[in-house]
């Protein structure tokens, strides 16, 4: 492929996606978030 041969390489290898530390308030929002979200479809 000639992109390839330019070294253009299309952003790969890729990082996996970072989740934030568990310590992070951040996380503590996300999860209760998550929580709320299961639970509602617990409940239907």
């Amino acid at each position: 492929m000639i992109l390839k041969a330019r070294g253009f390489n299309a952003g790969y290898p890729r990082r996996p996606m970072l989740l934030p530390p568990d310590t992070d308030p951040k996380y503590a929002q996300l999860k209760a978030e998550f929580e709320e979200a299961v639970e509602a479809i617990k409940q239907v």
